[in-house]
């Protein structure tokens, strides 16, 4: 339950402890969206926003991993541009006619969720994605799932925004 002191900018920071230099590991990416530029998003997908995330984009317009040298939630821009319709619907297609694929799937028990029915916010760096579901243009639910490049394939990673967050926290607390 989030209380009115709640802040996504504390519960960032708070995710690990600090760096030798004293500055969290997590930080805000800038300054927050106003809302012309989260309606712009949501426009340009043809979607709205799940609401923990527009509230964190409006707070901070994405995420900074300091130890994983990367924007872990995309900023609006990185967002737009992620989620280029023109792109994902070309990917989709050459998935769909990809014979090894369907067998793949029709094989193991990997999530039947096409690449481009994901609201992709966040990235690991390295060509895997992150996004929430979408159905009917819109996001079905909080639900978050990593799509993994080289496998080409949708696995669930978190229930929400905020477990996502702390299960890449945890994840990658090595680093």
């Amino acid at each position: 339950m989030v209380t009115p002191n709640w802040s996504w900018r504390d519960f960032v920071a708070g995710l690990a402890p600090p760096r030798e230099d004293g500055l969290p590991r997590f930080h805000p990416a800038g300054v927050g969206a106003t809302a012309e530029e989260l309606d712009h998003l949501e426009t340009a997908l043809g979607l709205a926003l799940p609401v923990d995330l527009r509230s964190l984009l409006a707070e901070m317009n994405g995420v900074e991993d300091e130890a994983a040298y990367l924007r872990l939630i995309m900023s609006v821009e990185e967002t737009i541009r992620e989620n280029d319709k023109a792109g994902k619907k070309e990917y989709a297609a050459l998935c769909s006619r990809n014979e090894g694929l369907k067998k793949k799937y029709a094989a193991r028990d990997a999530v039947a969720l096409p690449f481009d029915q994901l609201f992709i916010f966040a990235s690991r760096g390295n060509g895997d994605v992150f996004g929430f579901p979408i159905e009917n243009n819109s996001v079905r639910d909080d639900r978050v799932f990593d799509w993994d490049h080289e496998m080409e394939e949708v696995t669930p990673f978190a229930n929400s925004l905020h477990d996502f967050l702390t299960q890449w926290a945890t994840m990658t607390a090595r680093w």
